[in-house]
């Protein structure tokens, strides 16, 4: 859970960079130590998010058996990172950590069967290590982990990005892998031998600096997908072959059964326009997503970024619609017929609809008058509103703090 904090031109800014010591320069270190910190922190930051959704879904159990059943879900998400330097000021060293207590009784097959696991704590661990040789390159390294209730994650991901005309213009690439291994849980809430399912990711992007108040990015991803891509707990209804009193009481359900891999392409781009004399930003966007899954999506937004104070207080709004089309072999129910059927979901994630998300974030920064470059803390809280045409619904409350020095 990543987030843009800054003004128009921090995407682009070019890394800093330190010229490498000569020889001797070096062997003067080494007889007189520098008495600076060999590590120093740059910038701290802390927030909590708390998540309430609201909505029904055809592949919940938590509701009559034709459904559509209850999504219900709650999680509170403390978070926390570091960025620290060493004496090398071409290397630095960012440190993440974030807990999710969930609370999702209905739409997990698990809670609908029992009480057992009503709250389930999550927690992930991601290092990122940035390398600038000289002030046009840099290279990024990030690893970690994910382990929750029945789930453990393995992911990494190298990244090298170069600039050119004077840094005008910025190219990128990223390679990203992640290793899942879970417990199976079945619509019935029995589980079975450990399953497995991997990704791999490749991004390339370009950077660029347009005029003095515009910059732009265009960037294409493509994700590979194998292993058991179902969610193993989420099930489809079966219409019973005669009819009976109360239908919405009858026939039964099955686990949803998905393709083995996955194929996803992603292209998007953003426009960031910034207004010298009233210190506004605006950032356009869009992204077109599709799959061999039959799902295709167009995603647009805008984002406004507004200092109410100079240097002191800032708001940023922003809106953004989502269109897909839903996957070939979604449906709501199948009939007894239709239950050979290689592939099926119920999915609401997977379904035809339209999305919207609204919200605002307003951010106070605090610095000493006398010395603006002194450490400065940032103190930021925000809502948002998340709403599918299929009913589901979520708002999202954050408060946050940062310091950097």
């Amino acid at each position: 859970m990543r987030e843009l904090t800054a003004g128009l031109l921090l995407a682009f800014s070019p890394p800093t960079s330190q010229v490498a010591p000569q020889t001797s320069e070096r062997a003067a270190a080494v007889l007189e130590p520098d008495e600076a910190p060999r590590v120093r922190l740059e910038d701290v930051r802390a927030r909590f998010t708390f998540f309430d959704q609201h909505g029904r879904g055809y592949q919940s159990q938590a509701g009559p058996v034709a459904g559509p059943g209850s999504e219900r879900l709650v999680v509170y998400q403390p978070a926390m990172s570091l960025r620290l330097r060493g004496k090398d000021e071409r290397v630095a060293q960012t440190i993440a950590l974030s807990f999710d207590v969930v609370t999702a009784a209905s739409p997990d097959a698990l809670d609908a069967m029992s009480a057992a696991s009503r709250t389930n704590e999550a927690g992930t661990l991601e290092l990122q290590t940035t390398i600038e040789p000289n002030r046009n390159s840099r290279i990024d390294v990030r690893y970690g982990a994910h382990i929750e209730e029945h789930w453990r994650t393995g992911f990494g991901g190298l990244g090298y990005a170069f600039a050119v005309l004077d840094q005008a213009l910025w190219f990128s690439a990223a390679t990203n892998f992640v290793g899942d291994s879970f417990d199976p849980v079945s619509h019935l809430g029995t589980s079975g031998p450990q399953e497995q399912r991997y990704a791999i990711n490749q991004n390339v992007s370009v950077d660029a600096i347009l005029s003095r108040t515009t910059t732009g990015s265009l960037s294409y991803g493509f994700t590979a997908q194998w292993g058991t891509l179902a969610n193993t707990w989420n099930s489809v209804y079966v219409a019973p072959s005669t009819p009976c009193d109360q239908e919405s009481e009858c026939g039964t359900r099955v686990g949803e059964a998905l393709p083995t891999r996955r194929l996803r392409h992603a292209i998007e781009g953003q426009l960031h326009q910034h207004v010298p004399k009233t210190l506004t930003t605006i950032v356009l966007g869009y992204r077109y997503y599709r799959d061999d899954f039959g799902l295709q999506a167009h995603t647009g937004s805008l984002v406004l970024y507004q200092y109410i104070v100079p240097r002191r207080l800032y708001l940023r709004a922003f809106y953004r619609a989502h269109w897909q089309s839903g996957v070939d072999f979604y449906t709501t129910g199948l009939s007894e017929d239709d239950l050979p059927a290689s592939v099926r979901t119920a999915d609401s994630d997977l379904g035809t609809f339209w999305a919207h998300h609204a919200g605002g974030k307003l951010a106070l920064r605090l610095h000493s008058r006398n010395d603006p470059t002194a450490a400065h803390h940032v103190l930021s809280v925000d809502y948002s509103r998340y709403q599918r045409t299929t009913g589901l619904s979520m708002n999202v409350f954050g408060i946050g703090y940062a310091r950097e020095f």
